[in-house]
């Protein structure tokens, strides 16, 4: 029989053990709820910067008008989110009509990706949009469209038609509002079982918030839209309004009226049929492309004239979206405007007659014919001399206007050396240039031929570019004529600069109209018509030809011609210009 202390030892020993048992299981089961309660932590802080993220999103998203930044602003708190090897796939549709073209179409991938990739992510959104319910709108046009034209463009990572992998995890979720499908996001990963419910949960969610964003900026869009509508429709100038790939988008009743085409398929290249020669799709072109502004100053649409402007039209961020052109009916303007050059033809006329009597009449008395006149008549008779002068300059510039704007001028073109032309109209300013001690510069290509073109109007320019220059640049002063050849010798280049008082810059805009004359002008000198650089203007657009200027002031101007080479085009007419 074993001792009562060695009996003892052995139960405390089992007894021990069995303890040691149950404290390394209550070690284990503590570490397994520290470890439980790390993990739970861990996926507590995530769901906690997932929620931040979100909430970030949220804000931005709220003072967003602009699609390309709303789905920028999704990918990155999707980036953020989701696991790093996810690319992203988007299909939204228009966000200001009830078209099934989708105007964002992309993915952002961070891959070389290719039709091989392309073809799982539609068979995933054709299987999402399936399932929606029948009266969910577009759903049918959507998926016709995903079948036949859908078109990526790729973010990130890049295309090609040899690459080779595939998504194996895939997952669609539509954006939907009430009725309206409003687009589509698919999530996808070469690796297969990538995507945690979590991760779906989040998805869903940034998905919901993106929602609400494209269902804030359509109602802002619909809004926006029928104020332009009902603006554009409430003005008496014809409006079109079309994008940037020349779609019309919008029309006026008023275009209809003066057109005669139908509101519905308004297309811009019938409208380029009712004036071909304009080339209406070329100065479209160059709008959406430059941003110029393009005006026509007369247009004939039947038996109304028109100007016509093609302006772009800009988003928030200064880029071109599109266009508008306005028609302006001046059919009245254009018959006040020749009522009036009809009438100032006639009572020039009239008044031709009594000013050349007296004229002749002040003539013969300075000359003695009627017997001497002491200084005080002479001198009188002088300042009336000179005031009518002035008069019959004024009535025969009033003639040329009448007769430019009623087309009644003659054109007689003849082969002529321009610049002994030029010359010729020199040697008469020569004793003005000698009296004010002007320095005269004059350099000429000698080598330009006779050039076919009516002497006397283009005589009447150089008179008016050189005797301007003359009058109007200060004492030791200095006037610049050049006659050169353009580079591609078609066109004769002509130049007068002078260093004379300059235009103000405010004024610039008003040189070729009628009456014209510069305020710091007008101070210096009170004689002149303000129609010569009109009529200057007027005959060389009738030759086919150009006029331009630079000024500054107090530093001089210089006007710039160029003429064609090949001449003038004979005109039948009644009447010439003086």
């Amino acid at each position: 029989m074993m001792p009562l202390n060695q009996q003892i030892d052995s139960n405390t020993f089992e007894e021990l053990k069995k303890d040691k048992e149950i404290l390394e299981k209550q070690r284990l089961a503590i570490l397994n709820i520290l470890e439980d309660t790390q993990e739970g932590q861990k996926e507590l802080k995530e769901r906690y910067r997932d929620l931040n993220i979100i909430k970030t999103l949220i804000y931005e998203l709220s003072s967003s008008l602009d699609i390309a930044k709303i789905i920028e602003k999704v990918i990155r708190a999707m980036r953020q989110i989701l696991p790093e090897e996810t690319n992203y796939f988007y299909c939204i549709t228009p966000i200001d009509s009830a078209s099934s073209q989708f105007c964002a179409c992309f993915i952002y991938a961070q891959i070389e990706i290719g039709d091989a990739y392309f073809n799982p992510i539609k068979k995933s959104i054709k299987s999402c949009l399936e399932q929606l319910s029948g009266s969910i709108l577009q759903r049918e046009a959507i998926i016709n469209q995903m079948r036949e034209t859908i078109k990526f463009e790729v973010l990130g990572g890049y295309y090609s038609k040899q690459a080779f992998l595939k998504p194996f995890s895939l997952e669609s979720v539509p954006i939907i509002i009430g009725n309206e499908l409003l687009g589509i996001i698919n999530i996808s990963s070469i690796k297969p079982n990538y995507f945690t419910q979590v991760h779906r949960d989040i998805f869903t969610t940034i998905v919901g918030v993106m929602a609400e964003t494209l269902s804030r900026l359509k109602i802002l869009s619909k809004t926006e839209h029928s104020r332009t509508k009902m603006l554009v429709e409430s003005l008496s100038d014809g409006v079109i309004m079309f994008d940037i790939n020349k779609k019309v988008l919008l029309t006026n009743s008023a275009v209809q009226k003066m057109t005669g085409l139908p509101r519905d398929g308004f297309y811009l290249s019938e409208f380029q049929k009712l004036f071909p020669e304009q080339e209406i799709e070329k100065k479209i072109s160059k709008t959406l492309q430059t941003g110029e502004k393009i005006y026509s100053e007369e247009i004939k649409i039947v038996n109304f004239i028109y100007e016509l402007f093609v302006l772009p039209i800009y988003d928030p961020e200064k880029k071109i979206i599109g266009g508008a052109i306005i028609l302006h009916d001046i059919t009245r303007i254009k018959e006040i405007d020749k009522m009036k050059t009809e009438f100032i033809s006639i009572a020039s006329h009239q008044l031709r007659t009594p000013l050349s009597a007296v004229n002749w009449y002040t003539e013969m008395l300075l000359t003695g014919d009627a017997g001497e006149l002491n200084e005080q008549q002479k001198e009188f008779l002088n300042q009336i001399y000179k005031g009518n002068q002035r008069m019959v300059a004024l009535v025969n510039a009033l003639l040329n206007v009448s007769r430019l704007e009623m087309g009644t001028f003659v054109i007689n073109p003849e082969p002529t050396n321009i610049i002994d032309l030029a010359r010729s109209v020199i040697n008469e300013l020569r004793p003005q240039i000698i009296q004010k001690k002007l320095e005269f510069i004059e350099q000429y290509n000698e080598k330009i031929p006779k050039i076919n073109i009516d002497p006397k109007l283009i005589r009447i320019v150089f008179q008016n570019l050189l005797s301007n220059a003359v009058k109007y640049t200060p004492e030791n002063g200095t006037i610049t004529l050049k006659i050169l050849l353009s580079n591609d010798n078609n066109q004769v280049l002509i130049s007068v600069s002078d260093t004379g008082y300059g235009i103000p810059k405010n004024q610039q805009y008003k040189m070729f109209t009628k009456f014209f004359r510069a305020d710091n002008v007008q101070e210096k000198d009170t004689d002149g018509t303000g129609l010569g650089l009109y009529i200057t203007k007027s005959i060389i657009e009738h030759s086919d030809g150009k006029i331009w200027f630079e000024s500054e002031e107090n530093k001089g101007t210089t006007f710039y011609v160029s003429l064609p080479l090949i001449g003038m085009k004979k005109k039948e007419g009644t009447k010439r210009i003086e």
